[in-house]
């Protein structure tokens, strides 16, 4: 099920469960939830892909295998705050290791910096939020 806030549609979450009304945001709709994988055959010519999905990138990243490993989409742009990841059950620091596996550079905040080498990746004193 789909809700959004009553002025703007665009700021939408999806709930397993359906209900009238979800805190401030109101049902929309129902959607069909796939792999991304079921659209490999699209993505054959994509440059660049965007995930910022609110500490469930790792999930993207399980269910479009084949996008990113086997067609290996040239650029990702990931968005996404270690602690988001662990409130939905996930590793960021796997999420970061598979990106890497896969054959992606990472770099923390931008390009200036440069990639970060797989140890910087694992360190989780790079993310200070983390850190008491």
């Amino acid at each position: 099920s789909v809700y959004s806030e009553p002025y703007n549609q665009g700021n939408s979450v999806i709930f397993c469960n359906k209900s009238e009304q979800v805190g401030t945001k109101i049902y929309r709709g129902e959607v069909k939830i796939l792999r991304l994988d079921t659209f490999a055959d699209f993505f054959e010519h994509v440059k660049a892909i965007k995930i910022d999905v609110e500490g469930f990138e790792p999930y993207v990243l399980e269910g479009g295998r084949k996008v990113f490993i086997d067609l290996k989409v040239p650029f990702i742009q990931s968005e996404f705050q270690p602690a988001e990841i662990y409130m939905r059950k996930g590793n960021p620091w796997h999420y970061l290791g598979n990106l890497s596996d896969a054959g992606y550079n990472i770099s923390r905040q931008g390009f200036e910096t440069g990639a970060m080498t797989r140890e910087e990746m694992m360190n989780e004193r790079c993310y200070p939020q983390l850190v008491d």
